[in-house]
């Protein structure tokens, strides 16, 4: 019963990690003299292993985002409402796959990623330790716990020209279970990647 507890604990730890702000690494890939050569970006959904309709959701608040921040010489382009909707093809997408889109859709990169989210209780460290253990997990979850989410986007520009990803970012968010996470994610994904197009042209 007590190694029950801990796994939650620890599950509610990692989220409030996520959610006081870890130091952000920067970027894993970040060609900007490749970034440079882009003009016209595709955004197709992104990939999403728990549920399909949540990367098409992001991918659309990426292009959302990209088109309201205006960056100069960039443009967004976007696949057909329907297919959106759809959640895009089926399965993951190889970087073949993905560029052979951008090549149809006439961009010079397209934008492609994941996303993933979890939930978890978390328990307050102030209950005592006794009523923990003497209640069945799903009653102390019910009366006690927390709800706590953390998410995660990671994003990888692939280049049609270079032929290969120039940038790659990941961006988590964690608290509640509000849907500003999402957005929250996205920013910390997309940020190094705007700011640069934004100072460079």
């Amino acid at each position: 019963m007590a190694g029950h507890w801990l796994r939650i604990l620890a599950a509610g730890l990692l989220a409030a990690s996520v959610a006081g702000g870890c130091a952000a690494k920067g970027p894993a890939v970040f060609d900007k003299p490749a970034i440079d050569n882009i003009h016209a970006l595709a955004v197709p959904p992104l990939q999403s292993p728990q549920d399909p309709s949540a990367g098409a959701l992001v991918s659309g608040m990426i292009g959302v985002r990209l088109q309201s921040a205006r960056l100069p010489e960039l443009s967004v382009i976007e696949p057909p409402v329907l297919w959106r909707l759809g959640g895009g093809p089926a399965g993951a997408m190889t970087d073949e796959d993905a560029l052979r889109i951008a090549r149809e859709m006439g961009a010079d990169a397209v934008l492609t990623g994941t996303v993933t989210y979890g939930v978890a209780f978390v328990a307050d460290s102030t209950t005592p330790r006794a009523m923990r253990e003497s209640m069945k997990a799903r009653d102390f979850q019910r009366d006690f716990g927390a709800r706590k989410a953390t998410t995660s986007v990671n994003l990888r520009i692939l280049s049609v020209k270079a032929n290969r990803a120039v940038y790659a970012h990941t961006g988590a968010a964690g608290g509640g279970e509000g849907s500003e996470l999402l957005a929250k994610a996205v920013q910390a994904a997309l940020k190094p990647f705007e700011d640069y197009v934004r100072t460079s042209r």
